[in-house]
């Protein structure tokens, strides 16, 4: 081949030029190759460059018959596979690789792709469009569901008063049967009233509208006062509640009243998934830079297949309470919004009927 073409190709020619040694690493590749590649593969074995999905290119056979030319694929910059026609030769102790593409097809395979990318940015912007108005309608949906139960609330107080002070009242005064439905109104009301103030509590979260009072709290105290109350629930059902606090436990900055609804729905939640004359075990230690506390109970469990939905509002589970009592299925979800609020962690560890383990992390900010 003419030395003067082979210094053309080397500079200027838009053609692929590749220069290997007698082992097949890339010696030398003209200005347009380093272009295509990104970068100059110089030092690179060719199989590096050409893509071969066939390992059948043999460069020392293909050279011994430069008159045929041969389909490769070089990976450009773009990670893209760019065909090429190449001619193989063996010239002063070094393999030449010389190709070139079909621009015609490379121009309808360029165009493809520019309509794909039209059609991707058309759908983004529907999306966009989408998401822009799934969030408007779930704003309005908050808003009416805020409203709707805000108003129910002052209704179901007066039927919960009132029923109360018949049955305080009149109890002994009433048949069997009227006394009856007289404890049924009171405690469908008492279902509701939980209902309504679950959708609030979720209405207000999702809202962003979660608003957290914080000052130096005790958790210990909290946890006492927490307590005092569900051994009522527990009595009724013969359950033993254990604590077992460290006495290191610093006061840390958090919202008193929202960590205490976590913990009344964590610890009421274990009651009324035991099993009566069993026991639940409350836990609390300083680990680290922050306070863990744990819940944990021998009831029924959590079926595995429940597990990825706990933390899922309005998501319909299979374990049911022990005692028959009701619930929205709020609590949990709840429970994660505000523990996620105080940047802490909340677990879940569960065996259908062996019982379930709940971990609070709180992260300790200051100390007093």
């Amino acid at each position: 081949m003419n030395l003067k073409l082979i210094e053309h190709i080397r500079t200027n020619a838009p053609i692929l030029y590749i220069e290997l040694d007698s082992k097949g690493y890339i010696d030398m590749v003209n200005e347009f190759t380093t272009q295509l590649v990104g970068k100059n593969p110089s030092g690179l074995h060719y199989r590096e460059v050409i893509i071969d999905f066939t390992e059948s290119i043999d460069i020392q056979a293909l050279s011994q018959k430069p008159e045929n030319s041969h389909r490769i694929s070089i990976s450009n910059s773009s990670n893209l596979p760019i065909d090429f026609q190449c001619a193989f030769l063996f010239m002063n102790d070094r393999y030449l690789i010389i190709g070139s593409t079909d621009y015609q097809e490379f121009a309808i395979v360029q165009k493809e792709i520019l309509n794909l990318n039209q059609q991707l940015s058309n759908t983004t912007r529907e999306l966009h469009k989408s998401n822009a108005e799934l969030s408007r309608l779930n704003k309005m949906k908050n808003e009416f569901l805020g409203m709707a139960t805000h108003d129910l609330r002052s209704p179901l107080g007066l039927i919960m008063t009132f029923s109360e002070f018949l049955i305080d009242e009149t109890g002994e005064n009433l048949s069997e049967e009227h006394n009856y439905y007289l404890q049924k109104i009171h405690s469908s009301c008492y279902y509701m009233r939980q209902i309504v103030d679950d959708y609030l509590d979720v209405t207000k979260i999702e809202s962003g509208n979660i608003d957290l009072n914080i000052q130096f709290t005790n958790i210990p105290k909290i946890i006492e006062q927490v307590i005092s109350v569900a051994e009522i629930q527990a009595k009724k059902k013969s359950i033993e509640l254990i604590v077992k606090q460290d006495a290191d436990i610093p006061q840390i900055e958090l919202d008193p009243e929202k960590i205490e609804q976590v913990l009344r729905n964590i610890i009421t939640n274990a009651v009324d998934h035991s099993n009566e004359h069993s026991s639940v075990f409350l836990r609390t230690k300083l680990v680290d830079n922050s306070i863990h506390i744990e819940i944990e109970d021998h009831g029924v469990g959590i079926p595995n297949k429940d597990l990825p939905i706990l933390f899922n509002p309005f998501e319909r589970k299979t374990s049911r309470k022990t005692g028959g009592e009701k619930s929205t299925g709020l609590g949990l979800v709840i429970a994660r919004k505000i523990i996620d609020a105080h940047k802490g962690e909340i677990k879940i560890e569960s065996k259908e009927g062996e019982g379930t383990t709940i971990k609070i992390l709180l992260p300790i900010t200051n100390k007093e």
